[in-house]
């Protein structure tokens, strides 16, 4: 039986790299093409850093927090179980056994199928806030069909504890 560890990818991303990049170059090629007209203005230097300033921050601002949350989320299936760990400084883990899963929907942009990622949900039994959403995950129907022979093996066992209960 296989297990697949995963995270989510830098791929969803890339486009919004691209842009910030292409943003951030704009502007400072603007900047240093009228420094000669910023510089020759009252304050014009203070000008000029503040732009830079201002244009660096921009792209801290959108460049960080994905690589935040790619790094800071991990998925676990196999074992009879799908976990996920959320969590940079503290940590929190949730786990779905096989035999409560309800339900897995995968959800694909037209990007994420040119670029092989999208988004898993594993619903459970239990309700919405015990789900698990994996974002931007490589190949997301891999991880269904993985998830789906979990199922169909865990099923017997899931089947045995039902006909017990009604016993």
């Amino acid at each position: 039986m296989e297990t697949l560890q995963l995270r989510p990818t830098f791929r969803a991303y890339l486009v919004r790299f691209i842009l910030v990049c292409l943003i951030f170059a704009f502007v400072m090629g603007v900047a240093l093409f009228y420094r000669q007209v910023l510089l020759s203005l009252r304050d014009g230097l203070y000008l000029l850093a503040a732009i830079a300033g201002l244009d660096a921050i921009f792209v801290v601002a959108e460049v960080l927090p994905p690589i935040i949350y790619v790094r800071s989320r991990s998925y676990f299936v196999g074992n009879g179980k799908v976990e996920a760990r959320v969590g940079v400084f503290s940590r929190s883990i949730r786990v779905i056994s096989i035999p409560q899963i309800r339900e897995i929907e995968v959800m694909q942009g037209a990007m994420g199928r040119l670029m092989g990622y999208g988004d898993v949900r594993v619903l459970s039994g239990l309700g919405a806030s015990e789900d698990i959403f994996m974002k931007a995950v490589r190949n997301p129907m891999r991880v269904k069909s993985l998830i789906e022979e979990l199922m169909g093996h865990g099923s017997n066992s899931g089947e045995m504890a039902q006909e017990k209960n009604e016993k």
